[in-house]
């Protein structure tokens, strides 16, 4: 799965720049987003 050019370097590290957690629910450290914005 080709990587979004702008996750590459701020991904987050909970869901791994998926925006889904382990229980398959929108990350609450990143709001489903993908991108680590503070510094989670």
């Amino acid at each position: 799965m080709p990587e979004h050019p702008l996750v590459i370097r701020y991904r987050c590290c909970t869901c791994n720049g998926t925006g889904i957690d382990t229980d398959n629910a929108r990350c609450h450290d990143c709001d489903g987003t993908g991108i680590d914005n503070h510094g989670a």
